[in-house]
């Protein structure tokens, strides 16, 4: 794709992304390893994430399929 391409595809979806935090409970047997895909703090037995997304429910969604092990794009 061309950057003319990058810009017509790829930037309107950009503008919509907003920043959420999603809040979830550190499960018991929680440790990861390389990269991870969001900004995350954890504090006491709360994971704090920070992520971009449309809505609220796309971003709980990322992270869930990022606990779950899957492939985060």
């Amino acid at each position: 794709i061309s950057v003319t391409g990058v810009q017509t595809c790829a930037l309107p979806i950009f503008k919509n992304l907003e920043l959420f935090t999603v809040t979830k409970v550190v499960p018991d047997n929680f440790s990861f390893y390389g990269q991870v895909p969001f900004d995350l703090k954890i504090l006491g037995d709360r994971m704090i994430f920070k992520v971009y997304a449309l809505n609220f429910k796309e971003a709980e969604s990322q992270v869930d399929k990022y606990l779950e092990g899957g492939i985060m794009l």
